[in-house]
């Protein structure tokens, strides 16, 4: 494989800083990283910044999320094609499905309107047909590409996580942090991100209440801004983490006994997510419980990992975890399954492979 010059544009509201926005952290910077690392060059610049000049610096351009801002976009694949530039799209979202559009949080949480959902969907829409070739995090999200565009070339490119976060949080080699599992009060840790999550809370906080009410030894951690209501659970159950930069937000993981992955059942966009919950809490030898969904399978072999398809499961996993033995058994060998299994750089080779093939050696 040919040295390659990579550069990730991303349609994202975070312009100047797009490190800050999570969807480009996994789905460029990650692979950037391990592209620099095996002595490739790989930029990421966002849609809004990015200038045509910059089109005769590289040999592959990776488009994250394309959505409004088609006829700037579609200018830019113009002059790719003309200068025999090669570029696919990268999703690891349902954005792009109008007939889902009603299924999305921006509708559901009233963030936009009836009208206004449909008409950022349909944008969406456009900019995704302007491609052939694409990327998604899942095997849902490929399969939807791939409804909507039966001769599309489509890989799934998973999520992972980034060595040089891990480094930078002191894991990694020989230095792992061994989970200290002996807490008084045991934390179950939410961690949201987001204020979209309100009705994936809402579908599992009665099971997650009664826990409480019968072991006073957990308590709840919410991190990240969540709409619900406190008076439902037992008094002092429930504290919350206010927004902290990712390294923070990554590191307050660590902190808990077990940690949560609910979903809504019934939602397309849902049945699309990724698997990153469990890693983002497993290598720190925490544990997860979560709502099926396909990605989730990459790791069923995982005792650290309990997949719940219904409320009564969701009540018996956490009872389970109640108990010292099943608990000691789920979190044995966790965190060296995540280091040996969640990594970015598998996906990035997965990554270069796509980009590889076909491509005309310049």
């Amino acid at each position: 494989m040919n040295r390659m010059n990579v550069l990730f544009v991303s349609q994202t509201s975070r312009n100047e800083q797009p490190y800050l926005d999570p969807s480009v952290r996994y789905r460029c910077y990650n692979f950037a990283e391990d592209i620099r690392d095996i002595g490739g060059t790989a930029d990421v610049v966002s849609l809004q910044k990015f200038q045509i000049e910059m089109i005769d610096s590289y040999d592959y351009f990776i488009f994250h999320r394309p959505g409004n801002g088609k006829a700037k976009l579609a200018d830019i694949l113009k002059e790719m094609r003309r200068k025999n530039k090669r570029f696919h799209a990268d999703y690891d979202d349902l954005i792009f499905a109008v007939e889902y559009a009603l299924e999305s949080s921006i509708f559901l949480k009233k963030v936009k309107t009836r009208t206004e959902t449909m008409r950022i969907f349909k944008d969406n829409f456009a900019a995704f047909r302007l491609f052939d070739r694409f990327t998604a995090s899942t095997e849902p999200l490929a399969k939807e590409i791939n409804r909507l565009v039966p001769e599309a070339e489509v890989e799934i490119i998973p999520n992972g996580l980034s060595t040089l976060l891990l480094k930078s949080v002191g894991l990694g080699g020989n230095d792992n942090c061994a989970k200290k599992n002996n807490h008084r009060r045991r934390i179950i840790s939410y961690l949201s991100g987001t204020e979209s999550h309100k009705l994936d809370f809402a579908y599992i906080q009665d099971v997650l209440a009664g826990f409480l009410r019968r072991h006073p030894n957990f308590s709840l951690m919410i991190a990240g801004p969540l709409d619900f209501d406190e008076k439902l659970f037992p008094k002092h159950s429930v504290f919350r983490q206010r927004y902290k930069p990712f390294k923070e937000f990554f590191k307050s993981a660590s902190k808990a006994y077990i940690n949560i992955a609910p979903l809504k059942p019934k939602n397309k966009f849902n049945e699309c997510k990724s698997s990153l919950k469990f890693f983002e809490s497993g290598v720190w030898g925490v544990p997860t419980i979560a709502s099926f969904i396909r990605c989730f399978e990459r790791f069923s072999d995982s005792e650290g990992l309990k997949l719940a398809v219904s409320l009564k499961e969701w009540e018996e996993h956490l009872e389970s975890f109640a108990d010292t033995k099943e608990y000691e058994k789920a979190t044995l060998g966790l965190q060296e399954y995540c280091m040996e299994n969640c990594l970015s750089s598998s996906s990035t080779n997965k990554l270069l492979n796509f980009i590889s093939h076909g491509r005309k050696e310049i």
